[in-house]
């Protein structure tokens, strides 16, 4: 009889530790589980943060300055390795400002053109109709990184 008692303890203890091995290898994993949503929760807020703080600057960018704006609010955004809560108020804000500045631009290259057209009709010196082709030639390219930046940054926001 005390050999089989000596047995279901020997198999108890056993059947005990792994049971116990089986808790810390849990509590090991729940804990890393834990740490890692910590450490993800805590870059998402840091994240959010910086993104509210590149797209506040990109509002109150002058429009002289918008495409730079534009771009460096991508740039940062890109950065953002594990992505940021932006609200859709903010999102569409953002959409709304980099479209009206294409639009702008769109609209000046028009004038310009119509400009020239006038310049051209009137006879204007050869010299103002040079001048007013540069200009023309400045905004299309100035309208070209507009576009480019304003599409890079819709790209960055939705995978932000």
């Amino acid at each position: 009889m005390a050999n089989s008692e000596l047995n279901f303890s020997v198999r108890l203890q056993m059947l005990t530790d792994q049971f116990n091995q089986g808790l810390r290898e849990s509590r090991s994993a729940f804990e890393a589980a834990t740490q890692s949503i910590i450490g993800n929760t805590n870059d998402l807020r840091t994240n959010s943060t910086r993104a509210e703080q590149a797209l506040t600057t990109l509002f109150n960018a002058p429009s002289n300055d918008l495409t730079a704006a534009i771009q460096n609010t991508t740039a940062q955004l890109n950065g953002l390795v594990r992505g940021a809560n932006i609200s859709e108020e903010q999102l569409q804000r953002a959409f709304l400002t980099a479209a009206n500045h294409v639009q702008n631009l769109s609209n000046d290259l028009d004038a310009a053109r119509a400009h020239l057209q006038n310049m051209t009709l009137a006879g204007a010196s050869l010299t103002s109709i040079q001048q007013a082709q540069t200009e023309i030639a400045q905004l299309e390219q100035r309208l070209g990184q507009a576009q480019t930046a304003s599409t890079e940054l819709g790209n960055a926001m939705s995978s932000a």
